[in-house]
């Protein structure tokens, strides 16, 4: 699994407020071409996302794991793989860590890592970085 962690001075709701905000993902992660609800109503387990990065193919996201101000998973399928992303919040004195994870499973996960592990790693760590200081601005 890749992780990357970030401390930010700020409260756990703060963090909260711009990591859920997936619906304005795109408009302010540098690492997110397209990022749009393909469902109604509110977002929580079960919500579908098309997601477009930059150099990638489309892929429809479903959330799995909805907990308020605390973080989500959201998962993808293509052939042969699964992807799985984590966006935990965790509360310290006054700051919050917030870590970023993804995970790919699946008979061609091997392939995955291997053509884009290190693109990747170097997003998720642009992703949280751009989510502390969004956090911090607001």
């Amino acid at each position: 699994m890749l992780k990357v962690e970030t401390t930010v001075p700020v409260g756990s709701e703060a963090v909260w407020q711009v990591v859920s905000d997936l619906r304005h993902w795109d408009q302010f992660l540098p690492t997110m071409d397209l990022v749009r609800q393909l469902d109604d109503g509110p977002i929580g387990v079960g919500s579908r996302f098309e997601v477009k990065q930059p150099g990638l193919a489309s892929a429809a996201y479903t959330v799995t794991e909805w907990r308020e101000n605390a973080g989500f998973t959201w998962e993808a399928t293509a052939p042969g793989v699964r992807t799985v992303a984590t966006h935990t919040i965790t509360p310290a004195a006054e700051r919050t860590v917030l870590e970023l994870g993804i995970q790919w499973h699946g008979p061609m996960s091997w392939l995955v890592r291997r053509l884009y592990g290190r693109r990747t790693e170097r997003m998720i760590r642009l992703e949280a970085d751009t989510f502390a200081t969004r956090a911090q601005a607001e």
